[in-house]
């Protein structure tokens, strides 16, 4: 009998020690941070050269005759953007974001070259950062109706255009989801997906074991319980996989071979199983999100050979 309660002792002191593990890496990657979780770089580029190019392309966007719009997302949630319009073009870049970074920061830099290619840039933060509302990142899985939201708002009010997705590191996935939906616009012509992830429940599995030698079971069943009580999501809701499955939206997928936040594995399973036309660029040298710091002259060359723009 007590050889009993000892081991009922034991296993509930086990799960208990789960929980609070979960919970703490719930805390950590799904609650909004005050500041941007720097992701280790790579590439040709030093942190300085980096920061100060972001800045002078974040210089450069704010510089120009850009218009502050905003949209309520399906649960109430204020999310900013800031749309800059080409006269005369007929086609819309919409710029999404990666993990805990904000519009700007990220395609400050690539917003010059798409405005001077004759685009129609729009760059929106996410939920729960930059100048959007929101508590919690869910990694794609509500994002993905914040970007169908937007796609639709700027066709509503900016007309009918052609539209192309830009998306890295999160934004890469959100943008992937998206063309999962059935009420997708038509107007969506292509997306650029650099360093996706499949889902959060892959990425989360591969960083526990990455980071702290642990398995997925029992830390991952926790972490979708409090994501799903905590948050509203589930983190195998859904995946890249299934969205670009069943997708006729062409696709350009982009990752770093050095990357080691998300693994290039993840792109090429991506990559396999779309359906729609099709290429992938993978950039030797390139950690996580510097593809275009690390070559930039073949990274804008993919994308203009790849959509003949």
């Amino acid at each position: 009998m007590n050889i009993f309660i000892i081991l009922v002792c034991v296993i509930i002191l086990f799960f208990v020690m789960c929980f609070i593990i979960a919970l703490s890496l719930f805390n950590f990657a799904c609650v909004r941070k005050q500041k941007y979780i720097r992701i280790p770089i790579g590439g040709k580029e030093s942190v300085n050269d980096l920061r100060f190019k972001i800045k002078a392309g974040i210089d450069w966007f704010l510089s120009q005759p850009y218009e502050n719009i905003s949209v309520r997302s399906h649960d109430g949630l204020l999310l900013c953007g800031k749309y800059l319009s080409c006269e005369g073009s007929k086609k819309t870049a919409v710029c999404v974001h990666g993990y805990t970074s904000n519009g700007l920061r990220d395609f400050g830099r690539i917003s010059k070259i798409l405005y001077n290619s004759g685009f129609n840039v729009l760059i929106y933060d996410q939920r729960a950062c930059g100048e959007s509302e929101g508590k919690y990142i869910t990694f794609g899985i509500k994002e993905r109706y914040d970007c169908l939201l937007w796609l639709k708002t700027i066709l509503e009010k900016y007309g009918q255009k052609d539209i192309y997705l830009f998306g890295v590191s999160m934004g890469a996935t959100t943008s992937l989801m998206t063309l999962a939906f059935d009420e997708l616009p038509k107007n969506v012509k292509g997306v650029v997906a650099d360093c996706a992830y499949i889902s959060p429940y892959h990425v989360f599995k591969y960083q526990l074991k990455k980071l702290y030698k642990l398995p997925p079971f029992p830390f991952l069943w926790f972490v979708d319980i409090i994501c799903r009580f905590k948050a509203g999501f589930l983190i195998k809701e859904i995946t890249t996989i299934t969205a670009v499955s069943k997708t006729d939206v062409p696709v350009l997928f982009v990752h770093g071979q050095e990357d080691v936040f998300v693994p290039p594995e993840m792109t090429i399973r991506n990559y396999e199983a779309c359906i729609s036309r099709k290429s992938m660029f993978l950039v030797e040298n390139a950690k996580h999100f510097t593809s275009f710091s690390t070559d930039m002259v073949s990274y804008i060359k993919k994308v203009k050979e790849f959509f003949m723009f």
